[in-house]
């Protein structure tokens, strides 16, 4: 806390989690420019802790919601996130009025855009903002009846039940059919992210061997080939891994007498 007290005081600052923080932490986050982004499934999953987010929201800090990824998550579906973010703080809290419908909506959209500081921008549909839209196909046996719409999305809704998607206006996905120029781009973009994985198992592989030849012809196939992969972190770190050791061993004469560096970069690539 001490840390974010005095290195962060005057700079817009995410914080992820914050399962440990007690009340007195949360005090004196109240006085920064904080945003947390809540994580409930993947806290859970990891046995981590509940984060006390009715106590922020009451001080006065911003609170989103996030998945926290496929690896601790398990999956992507913010829905999921919204209904064990409310579920957790009325049963920790003993509270059944805790943290209503509305607000944890809120969480899910607008709270998410003023985290990323693009409130003006996107998380409300208004005049002026970019039309970031989804459609819901409540028309379902588990979704009627619908007494109430947005406890129904909080507490009963699932991505499965997005039926469109349209992102600054431009429709991604229309009764669940991904458009044609993104399905080539996400079918390209997959065959890619297999083809680099595959070409830094072959260069581990003349790595191993000290087969430079080998080594030099796949890393021309990495260089070429991460150019075209989305930002997916874990792959683009591995090739980057990948091509730094290669540059360093290339430097050196091919010799493998590596430096401090170069081993270091070669015991992450195990």
């Amino acid at each position: 806390m001490q840390v974010l007290l005095q290195e962060f005081k005057n700079v817009k600052t995410i914080l992820a989690h914050c399962v440990k923080l007690e009340n007195e932490d949360i005090e004196n986050l109240k006085s920064m420019d904080i945003s947390v982004a809540h994580c409930p499934v993947s806290n859970l999953k990891l046995g981590c802790g509940i984060a006390k987010i009715s106590k922020m929201i009451e001080d006065g800090i911003n609170v989103s919601i996030g998945t926290d990824g496929q690896g601790s998550g398990s999956n992507l579906d913010l829905f999921e996130a919204m209904k064990y973010t409310a579920l957790l703080q009325k049963g920790v809290t003993e509270n059944p009025k805790l943290l209503p419908a509305y607000e944890v909506l809120k969480m899910a959209t607008i709270n998410g855009a003023k985290t990323l500081g693009l409130e003006d921008k996107v998380g409300s549909i208004e005049i002026g903002k970019k039309a970031d839209i989804i459609i819901l196909d409540l028309d379902t046996v588990l979704t009627k009846p619908v007494n109430n719409i947005i406890s129904e999305i909080v507490y009963n809704v699932k991505g499965s039940n997005v039926c469109t998607t349209i992102v600054d206006g431009n429709i991604l996905m229309e009764d669940r059919k991904l458009t044609k120029n993104i399905e080539n781009e996400f079918e390209n973009q997959v065959d890619n992210i297999e083809k680099l994985n595959k070409y830094i198992r072959n260069w581990k592989n003349y790595y191993q061997n000290r087969d430079f030849t080998g080594m030099q012809r796949e890393y021309e196939k990495i260089r070429d080939t991460i150019k075209e992969v989305a930002p997916i972190e874990k792959t683009i770190n591995s090739a980057r891994e990948v091509q730094n050791l290669h540059k360093l061993i290339k430097n050196n004469g091919q010799n493998f007498n590596l430096s401090n560096e170069a081993i270091e970069l070669a015991e992450k690539l195990k």
